[in-house]
């Protein structure tokens, strides 16, 4: 973790991050304390993994962003869930 030293306080976006690799990447961000824009398809699943990113007194902040990347209709529009 010492070459993320410099992450602290700064701002990381995430896509895919509620499963998987995208999960794995944003908690390791998060340990470097950077805080976390995390943005997939799932809410509850985006929930879950603020909560993992937050969780026990951590100083970092996460912000979960329901949206659909893969949707070239949905424009700037958040998913609905």
């Amino acid at each position: 973790m010492d070459g993320f030293k410099a992450l602290a306080g700064r701002v990381a976006v995430v896509t895919g991050g509620s499963s998987g690799l995208g999960r794995a990447a944003a908690a390791s961000l998060a340990a470097a304390g950077a805080h976390v824009a995390v943005l997939a398809r799932s809410r509850a699943d985006l929930d879950d993994t603020v909560r993992e990113l937050t969780g026990n007194g951590k100083a970092v902040r996460a912000l979960a962003v329901p949206v659909d990347l893969a949707d070239s209709k949905a424009g700037n529009r958040p998913s609905p869930g």
